[in-house]
């Protein structure tokens, strides 16, 4: 067993089809076939059922699929260490935000990081909080743009700004026309909130969370704010607005 077979595995495994992995291994299909089916030899299970119309992997096929998929990784976690020893200003560089905040963050920082890292391959990566500092914790990610304050000792933070918080309310609210808001000024009100670490804090000013929105189109918050009548952001919301 070597690297090119686990390659040879996984694109049969993507791919469904021993002509199409053949096409993408670039090798004929005959050749791909014989080395698939010595890895079953060699390792005494079959990985693949084989019919005339598909490919499927078996049970343990599933295993072994993953097992190789981890291997392929690591090889390449282990060239771009290589790598970045020789150029610590080059390689892959895997960054992560949630979606209120890397919608616009990550196009200016995209622009900026370009001219100045040329050598630098951005990965970026959009997901919820807890998917973040989870990819972190396990390597998939070097870093990411996270709210504060965070409890996992795993984890060095570094405070990077302060977003605003702004309220929208209807012309008629009794909210409307203040230039400043306080905590205590939203208990009672039923909010919609535009991610869960806006929520958290609506939640521990008492605020009422009769609606709470999980969803990050800028469209169907304003149509969510329009029935609830109500609505907190982050500054960004404003920025991407104007």
């Amino acid at each position: 067993m070597n690297l090119r077979d686990l390659h040879y595995l996984t694109a049969v495994a993507d791919l469904r089809s021993f002509v199409k992995a053949a096409e993408r291994c670039h090798i004929s299909q005959p050749t791909l076939s014989m080395q698939i089916r010595k890895l079953e030899e060699s390792l005494g299970v079959q990985i693949f059922e084989r019919t005339n119309k598909k490919v499927l992997p078996t049970e343990v096929g599933e295993q072994i699929i993953a097992a190789a998929r981890r291997a392929l990784q690591e090889t390449d976690r282990i060239k771009e260490l290589a790598a970045t020893a020789q150029d610590p200003l080059a390689g892959n560089l895997r960054l992560g935000g949630f979606p209120t905040l890397s919608s616009y963050i990550f196009p200016q920082l995209a622009a900026l990081l370009k001219p100045a890292l040329p050598r630098i391959r951005l990965i970026l990566v959009e997901e919820k909080t807890e998917a973040l500092i989870s990819q972190l914790q396990s390597g998939a990610l070097d870093a990411a743009l996270l709210a504060l304050p965070l409890n996992e000792d795993f984890l060095e933070t570094v405070e990077l700004f302060e977003d605003e918080f702004l309220l929208a309310v209807s012309d008629d609210h009794p909210l409307a026309g203040r230039g400043v808001i306080a905590e205590q000024d939203l208990r009672g009100q039923h909010l919609l909130f535009s991610c869960s670490y806006v929520f958290n804090i609506g939640v521990e000013s008492g605020a009422g969370t009769g609606l709470d929105i999980d969803n990050n189109s800028y469209i169907f918050h304003i149509f969510a704010a329009c029935v609830s009548g109500i609505y907190i952001a982050a500054e960004n919301y404003k920025l991407s607005a104007a």
